[in-house]
């Protein structure tokens, strides 16, 4: 049966768009497998790492863009630093029996460590380890106006993920996926849950030691071995991690985030107004504790106004439904900021593939949104989750490869990372 002549012209209309969406995901797979092949073991702080990022940042100039890169300092493993923290209260644990006092001061200080580390107040415990030169890649498309009124900065991250035990797809579809009471749901934040545990021995062995009676019955014992437990979990788990030294090949995670940067900047830029700026970012370090991203906030809280600037982290974009991180921060977490929230609800309701979009409560780990919303800006980040996990598909794990991408699901990602863009821009341009 011929087509109508309505539908012909429908077609017809339609094709841009189709060989568009085709050769950005054509563009996007190309520069994924260039960077798996030349930049295969993308450690933090490593030359694949800094490899990956001149990588992307041709494919930014390219799209455009002015670039630079800033220079910073980290470590190289997040898990070599919770096994520092967590096996140092480990060993006051089970010493406390003789030393209540030598317990108190080292639970005391992992607990206070870990809580200043990962609130981004400072770092202690972490200086004890390696530190090691990274970098960000920064690409800009400046306002024609000296102060914009909008700015968005859109950050993914170049390096991938150690690999252990506690990412086998088992193990994390029964910790993130297995429903708790609501009485006990906070035990999903297993960072929090170890951190305050160790906080509570400290307090439990110096008030022993204050106490006239100081002997130690067996309540005392009691408690003490249940308030251990979280910090010997955590340890071994992270040991487990440290010792394997296996690095994935993080396709989804995040070289997906990465890839997509350059073809926002396209979309973008053409339309981009004379008040805007945008400011695409390929982090270092996210894998071992958002080390790019935090240097970056650190760089920038004087330049970059928290009441016009918006932070949007671009990270594993595929294998899942699309969320929004709209809560984040282990042991002190932090919610999405309402008129932030409302211009992802709007995006969502541009087109009915994103009627599935919604918010996502992140009880470990961190995003590059996270050092942002510390200090006071209005941030989140877009990702993908499956819903029959509890996290995105292959995620940390030696199966998250090119082969194992969805690519339509990741089209569908950036569209909306696009269309979101867009809201903030026409929200946060009203005076």
């Amino acid at each position: 049966m011929a087509a109508s002549p309505a539908r012909k012209k429908a077609v017809k209309a339609s094709e841009p768009s189709v060989n568009r969406t085709q050769a950005d995901k054509e563009q996007m797979l190309q520069l994924i497998e260039r960077i798996l092949e030349e930049c295969p073991r993308r450690l933090t702080t490593t030359e694949d790492e800094r490899r990956a990022q001149d990588i992307l940042d041709q494919a930014l100039q390219d799209a455009g863009l002015f670039t630079r890169f800033q220079p910073f300092r980290y470590n190289r493993s997040l898990y070599a630093n919770i096994a520092l923290h967590f096996g140092l209260a480990s060993i006051g644990n089970v010493v406390g029996h003789w030393h209540p006092k030598l317990n108190a001061m080292l639970s005391g200080i992992a607990s206070t460590s870990y809580w200043a580390d990962s609130s981004r107040k400072g770092y202690f415990l972490r200086r004890f380890l390696p530190w090691h030169d990274s970098q960000n890649l920064i690409a800009v498309s400046a306002a024609k106006n000296h102060e914009p009124r909008v700015r968005v900065v859109l950050i993914a991250h170049a390096d991938a993920a150690f690999t252990g035990w506690m990412f086998d797809p088992e193990v994390m579809r029964r910790a993130l996926h297995s429903p708790l009471p609501d009485n006990m749901q906070f035990l999903e934040r297993v960072m929090q849950v170890a951190t305050f545990s160790q906080a509570a021995i400290a307090g439990i062995d110096l008030l022993r030691e204050l106490s006239p009676r100081r002997k130690e019955d067996k309540t005392h014992v009691l408690l003490r071995t249940i308030l251990s437990i979280p910090a010997l979990v955590v340890t071994l788990a992270n040991l487990d991690v440290v010792l394997r030294n296996t690095v994935v090949p993080g396709a989804n995670d995040n070289l997906t985030g990465c890839a997509a940067l350059p073809i926002l900047a396209q979309r973008l830029l053409p339309t981009q107004a004379e008040d805007v700026e945008y400011v695409f970012v390929v982090a270092g370090a996210e894998e071992a504790s958002l080390g790019g991203s935090d240097a970056l906030a650190r760089a920038h809280i004087h330049k970059w106004s928290q009441e016009n600037t918006v932070i949007l982290g671009v990270d594993t974009l595929s294998n899942g439904e699309i969320r929004f991180i709209e809560r984040e921060g282990e042991v002190q977490p932090l919610n999405i900021a309402t008129r932030l929230r409302h211009c992802l609800q709007r995006a969502a309701a541009t087109d009915p593939r994103f009627k599935n979009v919604r918010g996502f409560d992140m009880p470990v780990g961190g995003t590059d949104a996270q050092p942002f919303m510390r200090r006071g800006y209005h941030a989140t980040a877009i990702s993908c989750v499956d819903p029959e996990l509890g996290a995105p598909r292959n995620y940390h794990h030696p199966s998250d490869t090119l082969e194992n991408l969805d690519a339509d699901q990741l089209m569908q990602t950036v569209d909306f990372i696009e269309a979101t863009v867009r809201e903030i821009v026409r929200e946060y341009a009203k005076v």
